[in-house]
């Protein structure tokens, strides 16, 4: 993104929300969020097949479930 990075993006909408479902993709490894302790944090790396991004969505989907955090 031209004015900011995927981390900072996170912890703006973390201020905004601590419930919305964040996924990351980036080319780089995981190591730049590897401090971020988030059950509703979901990093993929590129490059990703359909089935492993299908996969991660599901389970997100899933914690978010669990938590009852749809406020639909």
């Amino acid at each position: 993104m031209p004015k900011m990075g995927g981390k900072e993006l996170y912890y703006k909408v973390r201020e905004f929300d601590k419930k919305i479902p964040f996924i990351m993709i980036s080319g780089y490894s995981s190591e730049r969020i590897a401090q971020i302790e988030d059950n509703l944090l979901v990093f993929i790396q590129k490059p990703f097949k359909y089935e492993y991004i299908r996969k991660k969505i599901i389970a997100l989907l899933n914690i978010c479930d669990s938590y009852n955090n749809w406020n639909i």
